[in-house]
């Protein structure tokens, strides 16, 4: 505060002077000028990223209380969503994955080149976020991404992988069964098992588990999921370590975009236990 000026009897507080006036305006010009660029910011790329952040197919889910939403996910979790070039890679599989998809149906044994044709694009995305997989389990995640384009979600018995590539309509028992024959087919030394569970919250599904090089990833063939962590961890009963899950492709149909996120909020938080598992059956070598 100011102190006061005596003069003769009468107490005086000074005038403010013109430098004084000056930065009290610029102080409120910066405040607002301040308030305004936030305003902006919000409305320019915060509100945006929040909308891309729920469209999140990537991330480490260690600090993730919900899958979808900004506003539950903690600072500390290690994030990668869909932004920019990021899309543009994302995109560049699923062309070429969608490219693939009459010629794998007219004949099944073509899907190893299908596999040649896209690999440079699936590497270059998984290189882009130093996720390391190696040459049997790239191939296993197009196989994964090739099942999940093969057809619309409904009730299916085929059990022959050539018949299932043909056929419009499948259910989860269908792409486990061609994903994880599929693999075996063309790496025979790759542990592959079959995998179904009945779970409370996710009901009864089937996935497939692969082992190579001592490594186990889940690999969902119904709605392209992947994810860097194997049955056993994943069926402990507890929340398992930080681990990587990629969603490859926007799910259009609604029953399978709920079934996708419920079935990775419930591997990240440790939902599964081994009581939940129906079958956990190893794949046999082609005869």
């Amino acid at each position: 505060m100011p102190r006061d000026t005596v003069l003769g009897q009468a107490r005086v507080r000074p005038r403010i002077g013109s430098q004084a006036r000056f930065f009290l305006l610029l102080t409120i010009w910066s405040l607002a000028l301040a308030a305004g660029t936030a305003a902006i910011v919000e409305q320019a790329w915060i509100r945006p990223l929040r909308t891309q952040l729920k469209g999140m197919n990537i991330a480490s889910y260690d600090h993730a209380y919900r899958i979808n939403g900004l506003e539950n996910v903690l600072a500390a979790s290690p994030l990668v969503f869909r932004s920019g070039r990021d899309v543009a890679a994302l995109r560049e599989i699923e062309i070429c994955v969608d490219g693939q998809i009459a010629a794998v149906k007219a004949d099944y044994d073509r899907i190893r080149d299908a596999y040649d044709d896209c690999a440079v694009a699936l590497a270059r995305f998984l290189d882009r976020f130093r996720l390391s997989f190696s040459e049997p389990e790239q191939f296993g995640i197009f196989v994964t991404l090739v099942s999940s384009r093969l057809g619309r979600y409904g009730p299916s018995s085929t059990t022959d992988p050539a018949q299932i590539a043909r056929d419009p309509v499948l259910n989860c028992t269908q792409t486990m069964i061609f994903v994880a024959r599929t693999i075996k087919r063309h790496y025979p030394a790759v542990e592959v098992r079959e995998i179904g569970i009945d779970n409370q919250a996710l009901g009864e599904h089937g996935f497939v588990e692969m082992t190579s090089r001592g490594r186990s990833i889940l690999l969902d063939g119904l709605v392209g999921l992947v994810a860097d962590v194997s049955l056993a961890e994943a069926t402990a009963g507890t929340r398992p370590r930080p681990f990587i899950m990629v969603d490859f492709f926007d799910e259009t149909q609604p029953n399978l975009r709920t079934l996708s996120e419920g079935f990775m909020r419930t591997l990240r938080l440790g939902g599964l236990t081994r009581r939940d598992i129906a079958f956990a059956r190893p794949v046999a070598n082609p005869g």
